[in-house]
């Protein structure tokens, strides 16, 4: 039904009129007409010249009375008696049956929305001063308690109680409160699950019904790790290792030219450099890199062999081993990592973040920026030496496809058993 605009009661709020809201809301309806009527209800204020009172719409009666100059107002007219009436029936249910805490939610969720219409002054924000207030309040027709408060003491719970139930039961979408119901999450697990992103809400919801996590919290990690690996990428990691057994000169000399993107290893003892050093630039990319652990004795022979193809980049050391240089006897509580390029220094994953989203060992770490250097995900890694330094291995947990050569099957067994127990263990990248 149509209503004279000045025919409405506004009851006073602290709440401001938003000016820009009311522009906006005027200038649609300009455009395609009012979508949705004001709401109102008989006012029940003595004396008062309006018939009626405002319950939902101001902006929108605003809009109609100061920026288009309309005399009328599309509104809805609600029957207090019913919404009475509703409130009554809503409280029979909750007092009458145990239901499950989301049903219960539910219809605490649509009482609070009839009592902010009943009683508007109870909600925050409401003018105890307003006309409206002190009328009601000498009739003794004014509900001194606010909408959880009344609930509260009908259901001889708390109003926190009452807040937590509404809080599930408007913050969780359909089908995730039927997965909620179907796997019997406790309510305080529930509680949780709301803090979410709507959009994450089921996923989180899905890995504890498949097993993955127990509680929501360990599923949020498990989600934050999935984000995380996500994070500039399409897909996660994908274990890429292929491993060889014999010696490296002859499969070395298989290997396609060019086709290596860094070389990553610890250098035994005994290692003709030269040799090494020339199979190392045939099998490098025109940019390629090299990162070669040693001794601190191994490294004066390596920087004494370093070929005109190959550029000194830097020496980094790691501090978290050490050795005993035979047959000086040299103990050190640090090794050297060489860094070499390949025509001109190649900035490898400059552009590129890695960093463990677990608490990897220290080793593990220092491994992964080591190789992160040298290196971009998609590279091939090769580790000619593959022994019992995990320096390499970290290379096929971070994107790299990674190659070893091995002089024994036992340490090809010992590496795939570490990359089996790495399996878990996600990284950013």
């Amino acid at each position: 039904m149509k209503v004279p605009v000045s025919d409405v009661y506004v009851p006073a709020s602290r709440r401001a009129l938003d000016l820009e809201k009311v522009k906006e809301i005027a200038d649609s309806i300009r455009e395609i007409g009012l979508l949705y009527p004001i709401t109102i209800v008989k006012n029940d204020i003595p004396d008062a010249k309006e018939p009626w009172r405002l319950v939902a719409g101001r902006h929108r009666l605003e809009a109609a009375r100061t920026e288009l100059k309309q005399d009328e107002i599309e509104a809805t007219v609600i029957d207090l008696d019913m919404l009475h009436q509703e409130l009554a029936q809503i409280d029979e249910n909750l007092m009458r049956a145990r239901l499950h805490f989301i049903d219960e939610g539910e219809a605490l969720a649509r009482r609070k929305i009839i009592w902010g219409i009943l009683y508007p002054e109870t909600k925050v924000g409401g003018d105890r001063r307003s006309q409206e207030y002190i009328s009601k309040s000498k009739r003794n027709d004014f509900k001194q308690k606010g909408f959880a408060q009344d609930a509260a003491a009908k259901r001889h719970v708390t109003p926190r109680t009452i807040h937590q139930e509404v809080q599930i039961a408007t913050r969780l979408a359909g089908p995730v409160k039927d997965l909620v119901k179907k796997e019997d999450m406790q309510k305080a697990e529930v509680l949780r699950l709301t803090r979410s992103p709507p959009d994450e809400q089921m996923k989180l919801a899905k890995m504890i019904e498949a097993g993955e996590a127990k509680t929501v919290r360990e599923a949020e990690k498990l989600l934050y790790k999935e984000k995380t690996i996500q994070r500039g990428r399409k897909a996660k990691v994908q274990l890429d290792a292929l491993f060889e057994v014999g010696d490296y000169e002859e499969l070395m000399g298989l290997m396609t030219e060019g086709s290596i993107s860094a070389i990553v290893s610890h250098i035994p003892p005994g290692i003709d450099l030269e040799a090494f050093l020339k199979h190392s630039i045939r099998v490098l990319g025109p940019e390629g890199q090299m990162a070669l652990q040693t001794t601190p004795g191994g490294l004066r022979q390596i920087l004494a062999h370093i070929p005109e193809d190959l550029n000194y980049v830097w020496t980094i050391a790691n501090l978290l081993s050490h050795t005993t240089d035979k047959p000086d006897e040299i103990r050190s509580s640090w090794l050297p990592v060489v860094l070499l390029a390949k025509n001109g220094i190649r900035q490898g994953g400059s552009d590129v973040i890695v960093r463990s989203s677990e608490n990897l060992k220290s080793t593990e770490d220092c491994a992964v920026q080591i190789i992160n250097r040298v290196s971009k995900p998609g590279d091939i890694v090769l580790d000619p030496f593959l022994g019992e330094h995990i320096m390499s291995l970290m290379a096929a947990h971070i994107g790299r496809k990674f190659r070893a050569i091995s002089k024994d099957q036992e340490s090809v067994d010992l590496a795939k058993g570490r990359l089996e127990a790495l399996q878990g263990v996600l990284f950013q990248i």
